[in-house]
């Protein structure tokens, strides 16, 4: 998830978060010219895209393609400042041992909430799901952990195996 490798959902979510935090910051200057009243309703947007990248493991490479979408919601106050993001990100990938060829897939669903009053931030739902034919679930990732805004967790709940293994997850998952 979110303190290790490259991963996309530690890009998607962690990077995302830390650009939302950034966007939003800047978003007075931008959104709140217009008009105040406009301003405090919330909006919307969607966004998609691509990542790939390799892990090295000590014997092979899992190289992996994720596919991303999603959709959020800024919210503001009165004042028009923005106060709290929220997005439904939707992300599905396939990792590739090089040596063998076995493939897994990952089919994940979460959901961000920036809280910019609090600084804080936190992933709800199931980040990172990975299945193997035979075996069941290899990687589970699921449940709510909270960051606050230098990334340090404040909450963990439920089983959050790529925050506490990192890389190691997805070659363990793939040897």
């Amino acid at each position: 998830m979110l303190l290790v490798g490259g991963r996309l959902r530690r890009v998607l979510l962690a990077d995302r978060a830390r650009v939302v935090f950034g966007v939003c910051l800047a978003l007075p200057v931008a959104l709140v010219a217009p008009a105040a009243a406009s301003a405090a309703a919330p909006q919307s947007y969607s966004f998609s895209g691509t990542n790939s990248d390799v892990v090295h493991c000590a014997t092979f490479d899992d190289n992996f393609t994720d596919v991303f979408s999603g959709t959020g919601k800024i919210y503001f106050d009165a004042a028009g400042d923005p106060v709290r993001v929220i997005e439904h990100d939707i992300s599905h990938s396939t990792d590739t041992n090089s040596v063998t060829g076995l493939t897994l897939h990952e089919h994940d669903r979460a959901t961000l909430i920036v809280d910019l009053v609090a600084g804080q931030y936190s992933f709800r739902g199931g980040p990172l799901r990975m299945n193997r034919r035979g075996e069941g679930i290899v990687i589970h990732d699921t449940g709510i952990v909270v960051f606050d805004a230098d990334n340090n967790i404040l909450f963990e709940g439920g089983p959050h195996q790529s925050l506490s293994e990192g890389d190691q997850a997805f070659c363990d998952a793939l040897g």
